[in-house]
């Protein structure tokens, strides 16, 4: 089972997921839901579904929260093991809907109703790189933030 919320902030486990975590947990969402990372085989399965090197920023935020993430993603798949077979779905809807991109190279990480998709390409910007976003609606990608923390800190005040 994983941590309590309340567990985490120990001055050892602070970080910047501990951060979101502290910001959500104010507006009186979370108290007591659970959080919990990814083990090392895992990882390995998300790692190898994507067929991309996972960037340092985005393997900490697995191994943080990335199995139980005290609430803070609702029904927004982000999650493991929802995340396996992501980036398959978000190919087959840039096929289906013409979207000029390519996501061979990228790392798809999380999925709105299956009609949205956000994604990083590993190489820009090494640890962690900037964000893009990919809809049903769009005829290209939009540029949705900076960083993946940037990315996880902006949803968490949304």
């Amino acid at each position: 089972m994983g941590e309590q919320f309340s567990d985490l902030f120990d001055g050892d486990r602070a970080s910047d997921f501990a951060e979101v975590l502290r910001r959500y947990s104010a507006r009186g969402v979370l108290a007591t839901a659970p959080i919990s990372g990814l083990s090392d085989s895992q990882l390995f399965a998300v790692e190898l579904d994507q067929g991309v090197r996972l960037p340092a920023e985005y393997e900490r935020f697995l191994r943080f929260m990335g199995l139980e993430a005290g609430g803070l993603f609702g029904a927004e798949v982000i999650l493991f093991p929802d995340i396996l077979g992501i980036k398959s779905r978000a190919r087959d809807m840039v096929a289906e809907f013409g979207i000029d991109v390519d996501l061979s190279d990228a790392l798809v990480f999380a999925s709105h109703q299956g009609y949205m998709y956000f994604y990083m390409n590993p190489e820009d910007g090494v640890g962690n790189p900037p964000i893009f976003c990919v809809a049903e609606s769009q005829s290209i990608p939009d540029f949705t933030a900076n960083s993946f923390t940037e990315f996880i800190y902006d949803f968490s005040l949304s």
